[in-house]
């Protein structure tokens, strides 16, 4: 794992999108990991019913030519949206949730690690109001094992004059893990290694930045590039290509992406982690049960049939199906004569 005070990479593939960018025209990765920029938590969750398995596979290049690490795992949308109010900004809805696991390794052990994630959407994505959610993510059975890392992350689509220019995400993290196993305590704790230590302009601290950028589809292609602050199993800059090689009628799409990772914290080890870089590979299956089975218990998905939402880059427009009912104009009566 690519974690402080060690020198061997572990990445992930995630949902590039927020996440899952579910709708067919956007960009988008994908992961089972908490929807993503490529490894930043989105503003977004996985509409309920849709799901995203994904795998990785990453090789360090520096400081050494080696293996970094192998992921796969699974992410579901298990609430329903529920639309809340309509306003002049836009309608206020709350989003649903998500929840996921992911193994990955090999850690600096040499075995195996389970982790789990869960990410809830406050709101959607609006005119004037961007996609918010809160979550955790390396949550793993095993305490001394457990970065714990809990974030906010906002997500916002720009499109003008019918024009996409992608989605753009900022957010905050932070370690809830034992002060043991985190920096600057780690240090003298005798733990095997540090589980997360910040990094400019946090450094030593337990907090980090989260930022990304999602381009618009470009007919099969798009490219994503995102920051994860500080150093640890999930800390880095990033930039991914993204080919979409398949697509259903219902909004589901697989693809496969190249790219490559940069360390976030150069400084020399000891005492620091040393800067490891290098390259990844990623495939991703997006779909959802309404999209493979037509199953749709809560009616989420005909209600909406853009489902899996509009994402990265597109806002949803209004259905003109939902629209009022449009009457002919009625001709105005002649005035009556004046009575003599």
């Amino acid at each position: 794992m690519r974690a402080v005070c060690t020198r061997s990479s572990l990445k992930r593939i995630v949902y590039t999108s927020t996440a899952f960018a579910f709708a067919l025209s956007l960009s988008t990765a994908a992961s089972a990991y908490p929807s993503s920029v490529i490894y930043a938590p989105s503003g977004e969750a996985l509409p309920f019913g849709s799901f995203a398995l994904g795998a990785y596979a990453g090789v360090g290049l520096a400081p050494e030519v080696a293996f970094g690490s192998g992921w796969g795992g699974l992410n579901i949308g298990v609430i329903p949206s529920v639309d809340i109010a309509d306003t002049p900004a836009g309608k206020i809805a709350f989003a649903g949730a998500e929840v996921g696991f992911d193994v990955f390794g090999p850690d600096e052990v040499g075995e195996p690690r389970f982790v789990l994630n869960a990410k809830v959407q406050l709101l959607k994505d609006t005119t004037f109001i961007p996609a918010i959610a809160i979550g955790f993510f390396q949550i793993s059975p095993d305490p001394g094992k457990s970065a714990m890392l809990g974030y906010f992350s906002l997500s916002k689509s720009i499109t003008i004059r019918d024009i996409e220019f992608g989605q753009f995400t900022f957010g905050m993290m932070r370690s809830f893990a034992g002060s043991s196993l985190i920096a600057p305590q780690c240090f003298v704790s005798g733990a095997p290694a540090c589980l997360f230590r910040g990094a400019a302009p946090f450094e030593d601290q337990n907090g980090a930045f989260l930022a990304g950028y999602l381009s618009p589809w470009f007919g099969p292609v798009g490219f994503s590039i995102d920051h994860v602050g500080g150093t640890s199993a999930v800390s880095s800059t990033n930039l991914a290509v993204n080919f979409r090689f398949w697509q259903d009628d219902a909004g589901g799409f697989a693809f496969v992406g190249l790219g490559g990772f940069i360390s976030n914290d150069r400084r020399d080890s000891p005492p620091g982690p040393g800067a490891t870089d290098g390259v990844f590979v990623q495939a991703a299956l997006i779909s959802s049960l309404a999209g493979l089975f037509g199953w749709d218990p809560t009616s989420e998905w005909s209600k909406d049939p853009r489902k899996p939402r509009s994402r990265r880059g597109r806002r949803d427009v209004e259905d003109p199906l939902d629209a009022p009912e449009l009457k002919p104009p009625e001709g105005t009566p002649n005035p009556s004569e004046p009575k003599k």
